[in-house]
């Protein structure tokens, strides 16, 4: 005679199979979602890598052309005086606006700005010349091709900027 499955027995099975389905679902998950992490994290690495190797690389070699760097040694890095002038006028209120973003965030200007401009071959500053007149007022100044433009923190930095900051 052949003896009748235990109700138990049926029960116990059947749990069994829906919590080993339940595992490995919950194993493949988990899988991937570590694959995804993982993926996720080199993107940023990436990232962050060619962040900090192509910003300092456009910073510069928008400085050189705006100092008026020859490239290719020919005479068409030369800039009419008006230009140059607008030139300078424009990387005149970067630098404002950076000091100003300084001057927020430590109470006080700096004494040497180096981040204001690429380093010369003497260690100042080029194109800019940056005198700190007490602990609240700088004067600074910014030169492309023999056109000099300065600025003074007493004044209106939105006024004097006015039309390079309207992109005009």
């Amino acid at each position: 005679m052949s003896k009748k499955p235990d109700a138990n027995d049926t029960v116990a099975g059947l749990v069994d199979q829906t919590m080993t389905g339940i595992a490995s679902e919950v194993a493949k998950m988990t899988a991937a979602e570590k694959r995804e992490a993982a993926r996720r994290e080199r993107r940023a690495t990436n990232t962050r890598r060619a962040v900090m190797i192509l910003l300092p690389l456009c910073v510069v070699l928008t400085a050189l052309n705006l100092a008026g760097f020859r490239w290719f040694g020919g005479g068409a890095g030369q800039l009419s005086p008006e230009e140059a002038r607008a030139a300078a006028t424009q990387l005149l209120s970067d630098a404002v606006d950076e000091l100003d973003f300084f001057y927020e965030e430590n109470g006080a200007y700096p004494r040497v700005p180096g981040f204001i401009g690429p380093d010369g071959p003497n260690g100042e500053d080029e194109p800019f010349t940056y005198e700190l007149m007490g602990s609240n007022r700088y004067v600074l100044s910014a030169a492309v091709q023999g056109e000099t433009v300065s600025f003074d923190s007493r004044a209106d930095a939105d006024v004097v900027f006015r039309e390079v900051r309207d992109g005009r």
